[in-house]
C-alpha cells in the first residue's frame, strides 16, 4: 500500500516531469483538437450528402479546435446547428420549385383567371410545346394574311418561297384529298380549298387556346413572384433561421467565456508555481 508520504512524494514528481510549465506552453497544449465522434449522432436524411456534412464537421472542428469534452460538446451544437442551416435552405429550394412546377402554376394560374371548367388550364396547357404551336398557328395567320390575301391566285412554288408555315401544312393535303402531289399541285382549285381549310384550322386554334397562351405569359411572371416563400411558408422559413442563427451563436459565445474562464486558471496556476 502507497504511504502518505509516498503518495505526496509522487504528486510532487509528477508536477516536475508532466505537463508544459510555461504559459505559453500550456497554451499549445491546449490546441491540441479532440475529434473522434463529434458529429456521430448526427442522423443523415435521405438525399443528404454525407461527405458534404462529414466534411463540414471536419471544417468546423479544425477551425475551432476543441482541447476537453465541455468545448467539444458546444462545438457539436455548432456543428449541429450549421447542418440545419444547410437543411433549412434545401427545403427552402424545394418549396420554391414545387411551387414553380407547371402543375401548380396551373392551379395558380386557373385561380387568378376563373375559367370555366372545360378551359381551365393544366400543365400540358402552358407547357412549352403548346406555347410553340400556338406560335406556330400565328405565324401561318400571318402568312395568309400578308402573302395570300395579297398575291391571289397563289401557286405552290409562291407559298414555298413566301409562306414556308403554310407550305408545310399543304404538303399534308395531297395525300388527304386522295391526290399525288404533283396533281394538288396544278390544281388550283384543290390549292384554293386547302388554304382556306389550313386558314380555319389556324384561327380555330388560336380562338381555342387564347386563354391558355395568356396564361403561358402570365406563368413567367408567377415563376418570378415565386422564388420568395409565400405566406406560412416565408414566417416559418424566417422564424427557424433565427432560431438556428441564435443556436449557433449562444454556442459560440458559450465556448468562449468556457475558454476565457480556462485561460485565467491556467494563468493563476502558473503564477502560483
Amino acid at each position: 500500500m502507497t504511504s502518505i508520504a509516498q503518495a505526496k512524494a509522487n504528486q510532487k514528481n509528477a508536477r516536475k516531469s508532466t505537463g508544459p510549465k510555461t504559459l505559453s506552453g500550456k497554451e499549445k497544449a491546449s490546441q491540441n483538437a479532440l475529434t473522434h465522434g463529434i458529429y456521430a449522432a448526427i442522423p443523415l436524411l435521405p438525399g443528404e450528402n454525407q461527405d458534404q456534412l462529414s466534411q463540414l464537421a471536419d471544417d468546423i472542428t479544425a477551425a475551432l479546435r476543441p482541447t476537453d469534452a465541455v468545448e467539444l460538446g458546444y462545438v457539436e451544437r455548432i456543428i449541429i446547428g450549421s447542418i440545419r442551416q444547410i437543411r433549412l435552405r434545401d427545403a427552402e429550394a424545394a418549396k420554391l420549385r414545387i411551387s414553380m412546377s407547371d402543375h401548380v402554376i396551373a392551379e395558380r394560374i386557373e385561380s387568378f383567371f376563373r375559367h370555366p371548367l372545360a378551359a381551365r388550364p393544366k400543365s400540358e396547357h402552358i407547357s412549352d410545346q403548346s406555347e410553340e404551336t400556338y406560335h406556330y398557328f400565328e405565324a401561318v395567320l400571318d402568312e395568309y394574311e400578308n402573302y395570300i390575301m395579297k398575291n391571289k391566285p397563289v401557286s405552290i412554288l409562291g407559298i414555298q418561297a413566301n409562306a414556308p408555315y403554310i407550305y408545310e401544312l399543304m404538303t399534308s393535303k395531297a395525300k388527304e384529298y386522295s391526290l399525288s402531289w404533283e396533281e394538288f399541285a396544278k390544281d388550283k382549285i384543290y390549292i384554293a380549298r386547302a388554304l382556306e381549310e389550313i386558314k380555319g384550322a389556324a384561327k380555330s386554334f388560336i380562338a381555342a387556346n387564347g386563354h391558355y397562351h395568356q396564361a403561358y405569359q402570365f406563368k413567367a411572371d408567377m415563376k418570378i413572384a415565386s422564388r420568395i416563400p409565400q405566406g406560412e411558408d416565408m414566417a416559418l422559413f424566417s422564424k427557424y433561421q433565427i432560431q438556428l442563427d441564435t443556436d449557433i451563436n449562444r454556442a459560440m459565445d458559450a465556448l468562449r467565456k468556457y475558454r476565457d474562464s480556462k485561460a485565467k486558471i491556467i494563468e493563476a496556476e502558473v503564477i502560483n508555481e
